[in-house]
């Protein structure tokens, strides 16, 4: 059934939760440093490089934690109190953008030193994501699930729209250097607005006490659970498949501003803020949709139309029909993000929530190295399309291959 009216104009309900407006408005600086260090940090390896494959290196050595310590964030946020989880981080995620401030304001940046702080930015940031994630569960009803998890990514895409375009023209203006002080000062902030808010569901808001498992019994239950669990072994391969197809033109985005289309950071900055732009219509489009049948089959329609919309983007030349390009691109991967966290929430226990969301968060980052040494060979162009060409065909062969899996509904 199609959204009503009333449905729309509930799309922000979920705000009038005090403490997921607070939460909600937490994410503003978190996600706005983590947009401006992406941007800069790309901005500057390729800079110094001027190769594609020590760009997507510096992206598949920071995914690695990704992949060994998920499940370890996911232990974490079943086992202590994820309020206090994230204040931690978000002062250690300060402290790691000062370094390389630092550094580069002091003209001694060195690649492995982007390389060394990326990783441990990286590390921090898997083994407390969990704990972000599922903190919502906290804080609303499980019948504000699905509007306040659209609206959570609502923040994250709104600071992709932001973000990039200010990181673009601060570059231009303060430098990397400046760049990298703003996101200091974004990820302190995020715990002044942390303290407002108090958990209220108290049954997962008390962490479980250590002494009734130990780790490996927790991943094995993980594991047990994830084996008899269809959709969730096939939203992983979904992960694995967008690491390995999409990620790679994310990465190369630097090489088609520099080298490609010709706009420098600017116009970096634009164009990410265009994918953002586009993320923040399909959050927006997500959260006010109705109890519309197959949305499984709504999923797997997204990972086509971006297949789709990296072949068009890698033989653009023109910057704004690639601007055109990003915009849709943003708005398939919004919604697929959407419902695949909803999925991955209410295909799961309140006692393996964390755990679960940390399978989620695995992006498998790692698997998008042969394509970036590809492009260091057949051109970023060639590589990007051919990646978009495999992901068409991954969601294609899902969609035949695994009726069951079309068919499900949220």
């Amino acid at each position: 059934m199609v959204a009503t009216a009333k449905d729309r104009l509930r799309t922000f309900s979920s705000l009038r939760n005090p403490n997921f407006r607070w939460y909600w408005l937490a994410e503003f600086p978190y996600y706005s440093a983590m947009r401006m260090r992406g941007l800069a940090q790309s901005w500057l390896v390729y800079e110094m490089t001027k190769s594609p494959f020590l760009l997507g290196l510096v992206a598949a050595i920071s995914g690695i934690p990704s992949i060994i310590l998920a499940l370890f964030g996911g232990i974490l946020a079943d086992r202590v109190k994820k309020k206090s989880l994230l204040f931690v981080a978000q002062a250690a995620l300060g402290l790691n953008a000062l370094a390389l401030a630092s550094l580069v304001s002091t003209g001694v940046v060195g690649y492995w030193h982007i390389v060394t702080l990326s990783l441990l930015n990286r590390i921090t940031m898997t083994l407390t994501m969990p704990a972000r994630l599922a903190f919502i569960s906290e804080i609303v009803s499980e019948e504000e699930f699905m509007k306040a998890y659209a609206l959570y990514y609502v923040a994250l895409n709104l600071l992709g729209i932001i973000g990039p375009a200010l990181a673009g023209t601060l570059v231009s203006i303060i430098g990397v250097a400046g760049v990298f002080y703003t996101v200091a000062a974004c990820h302190f902030s995020f715990n002044g607005l942390l303290v407002m808010i108090k958990a209220s569901r108290t049954a997962t808001a008390t962490p479980r006490p250590q002494s009734t498992s130990s780790i490996k019994k927790d991943i094995t239950e993980l594991l047990s659970f994830t084996r008899y669990s269809p959709p969730l072994l096939t939203l992983i391969g979904m992960k694995a498949a967008l690491a390995s197809f999409e990620m790679s033109a994310m990465t190369l985005m630097p090489v088609f501003a520099s080298d490609i289309l010709g706009v420098g950071v600017i116009g970096f900055g634009i164009l990410q803020a265009a994918g953002g732009l586009g993320s923040l219509a399909g959050s927006l489009l997500i959260a006010s949709i109705g109890e519309t049948k197959r949305k499984a089959l709504l999923l797997l329609s997204t990972g086509i139309t971006r297949g789709m919309m990296l072949i068009l983007f890698a033989i653009s030349r023109i910057f704004y029909l690639s601007l055109a390009i990003r915009l849709f691109m943003g708005i398939a991967s919004s919604v697929s993000l959407t419902l695949r966290s909803s999925l991955y929430q209410l295909y799961t226990t309140d006692e393996l929530r964390g755990r679960v969301t940390s399978l989620y968060l695995m992006n498998f980052a790692p698997l998008s190295l042969p394509m970036s040494a590809a492009a260091e060979v057949l051109g970023a162009s060639l590589t990007v399309g051919v990646g978009g060409l495999f992901s068409m065909a991954f969601y294609t062969a899902v969609a035949v291959l695994l009726p069951k899996f079309r068919r499900l509904s949220l």
